[in-house]
């Protein structure tokens, strides 16, 4: 659960509300948070350090390709994205049903 005590959540004095969910896996896609920024930014995603100090200029259909290894939780060099087990990993859902809703926390940002 996000810590509400942080200021980065929204403005100063918005009321907000905190979701807790118990969501089935098969509705949840993972990816590596680290690796989505590349996405973000529209390069590719390497996999070790040789890869990001290449000289070589990949094509556009390569880059996007590798856009998919952010799904592969346990894809990259632990040298470069750091250990598994310490990685970020973000969870995203298509929809969000009110059955998958534990608690609801109201508050207003700091």
């Amino acid at each position: 659960m996000p810590d509400l005590r942080n200021r980065w959540h929204l403005p100063q004095g918005t009321p907000g509300v905190r979701l807790q969910l118990v969501v089935p896996r098969e509705s949840v896609t993972c990816f590596q948070f680290l690796m989505w920024m590349h996405v973000l930014n529209r390069s590719l995603v390497p996999l070790t350090w040789t890869d990001v100090n290449s000289d070589r200029d990949c094509s556009q259909q390569e880059m996007e390709q590798s856009w998919q290894r952010m799904f592969d939780l346990q894809a990259g060099d632990c040298e470069l994205w750091g250990d598994i087990a310490q990685r970020q990993i973000c969870g995203c859902l298509e929809e969000l049903r009110w059955e998958w809703v534990t608690r609801a926390d109201s508050f207003v940002a700091r």
